[in-house]
């Protein structure tokens, strides 16, 4: 590796450090804030990696050409580019915003401040602290012990330096990890305020949005008043063949957001296992529901109720839907538990979803009682059976030439309500389909996350195959054939907070090259 390169990814941390020092964040007696990266040698790596699979093989050369300008084409000799380089920012004493450090590996000390000497002006060593001048003419000072190098623009921030090796806890290619506990109280005071305000921007129109704008309030003040760290990432894994950006949060001790996650932590999904090799895309939601969130529920129904009785509605329609309404509160309680999948069925399209519930029974029979009356001739009521649970079958008209090219045009839509679940299922093989979601068991050991979505493109691109388009999907099938096909977003608990997982891999990346008409696969 050319040091040349090196030196344009240290600069590059250097600006972007830089312009945080312009923000609002601000330090205690330790760092308030780390932005590092994992190593020069696996930023290099990575953009090489991300250029290739893209198409843009120029990309590391881009990014680096106007920092080499910066630097005069100088090389930061002494300099390890094995190990982490990164910032942090801290609080003065008297609790004020402080200037940022940088933090610079070294192998050799005293080539690396040769090096600077020769990017920036020299101007005087004092006490171990030497100043430079940055090309605008401000000072820029500078300290090392021995295995790190620290610049910032104040000397004083260069007093008590903490071990970067001991700042850095990610272990991503690149991670800002902030500690909001230490966050001073009149900063947190303010965004409250910003919260409130901002909350209430806008007058409810009814009961239920008045609740809904309440919960918001109090979710965002919550986040600001009980969160202990915040933390982003981002990987770029060339073995593993995916982009990953992670936002991680957790919540201080004894507070109601560190209860909130405990209980998310404790729920899992009885229908994840609705996922199979053919499945196309998939949304899992497995979460707590709150006590306010029930009441909002509750509230909206009854402003709806209300809104048909002025209209003039029918009273006997009315009292029907009420009855609805509080069977389906009823039904889901204090939790829910909600899956569709989306799937491959011969070159068709099916869709299966399943929705847990607490008193299936009684929402059967009230089902049963409602569809008597309805004397509608596209249903039909216990058009099959499966394990005692009567299936019903509704056969819709299906008039646009796409959704009958994608689930066939005889498709028809099964459901059925058993004693803990209502599910369904329409397109090809339907009526498999809901058997499967009636069958389908919670597992105990499962670790999947109790809220994701997946969209797996190498099951789903058959399903668009025709002619007008032969030539492009056989370049996508190329590029799916070797799988790493995905797009994953997860929300994973972890202790006393969750994190929220987006991953893109490879052949992904490289589809989206393909569509844009940009390169050569």
């Amino acid at each position: 590796m050319k040091l040349s390169a090196i030196s344009r990814r240290w600069l590059m941390g250097v600006a972007f450090i830089g312009a945080l020092a312009t923000g609002s964040w601000v330090r205690a007696a330790d760092p308030i804030i780390v932005v590092s990266v994992k190593s020069l040698n696996e930023l290099i790596a990575d953009a090489t990696y991300l250029g290739e699979t893209v198409g843009q093989p120029a990309l590391p050369a881009l990014l680096l050409g106007g920092l080499n300008q910066f630097t005069g084409g100088q090389e930061l000799e002494g300099l390890d580019p094995a190990r982490p380089i990164g910032a942090f920012m801290s609080l003065n004493e008297s609790g004020d915003p402080d200037m940022p450090v940088v933090f610079v590996p070294v192998k050799n000390r005293k080539q690396f401040a040769g090096t600077l000497g020769k990017i920036f002006e020299k101007k005087e060593t004092k006490e171990g602290i030497t100043e430079y001048a940055l090309p605008n003419g401000n000072p820029l000072f500078g300290i090392d012990d021995g295995e790190w190098y620290f610049l910032s623009p104040n000397p004083a921030g260069l007093d008590d330096l903490p071990k970067p090796a001991l700042l850095v806890k990610s272990k991503a290619d690149i991670a800002i990890e902030i500690d909001v506990e230490k966050i001073p109280k009149k900063f947190k005071d303010q965004a409250l305020i910003g919260a409130e305000q901002g909350g209430r921007a806008k007058e409810p129109a009814n009961e239920g949005e008045r609740i809904g704008q309440e919960i918001g309030i109090a979710l965002v003040k919550s986040l600001i008043t009980d969160t202990a760290r915040y933390s982003i990432s981002i990987d770029i894994d060339s073995q593993e063949k995916f982009v990953a950006i992670d936002t991680s949060l957790t919540a201080r001790r004894g507070t109601p957001l560190a209860a909130a996650f405990d209980s998310y932590s404790k729920v899992k999904s009885a229908f994840t296992d609705l996922v199979t090799d053919d499945t196309v895309a998939s949304f899992v939601m497995a979460a707590p529901v709150s006590k306010e969130i029930q009441q909002g529920f509750s509230s909206a129904f009854e402003e709806g109720f209300k809104e048909a009785s002025q209209k003039g509605n029918n009273k006997k329609d009315e009292k029907e839907a009420r009855k609805v309404a509080n069977a389906m509160k009823a039904a889901f309680g204090e939790a829910i538990d909600f899956a569709i999948v989306a799937n491959n069925r011969r070159g068709k399209l099916q869709l299966v979803g399943a929705v847990g519930v607490e008193n299936g029974d009684d929402l059967s029979d009230l089902f049963d009682e409602l569809a008597a009356k309805a004397e509608d001739p596209s249903l039909k009521l216990n058009a099959a059976e499966h394990n005692e649970v009567g299936i019903h079958a509704v056969t819709p008209k299906i008039a646009d030439p796409q959704a009958k090219k994608l689930f066939g045009a005889n498709s028809v839509l099964n459901f059925a309500i058993d004693s803990d679940r209502i599910v369904f299922s329409f397109g090809s093989q339907a009526l498999n389909g809901v058997k499967a979601a009636l069958d389908v068991e919670a597992d105990e050991d499962s670790e999947a996350a109790p809220i994701s979505l997946s969209i797996g493109l190498g099951a789903a691109l058959p399903l668009f195959k025709d002619d007008s388009n032969a030539a492009m999907i056989e370049k996508a099938e190329e590029i799916l054939e070797n799988g790493n096909d995905e797009i994953v977003l997860e929300v994973k608990p972890q202790p006393r907070g969750v994190t929220v997982h987006f991953e893109i891999q490879e052949a992904v990346l490289k589809l989206g090259q393909l569509a844009g008409g940009g390169g050569q696969q």
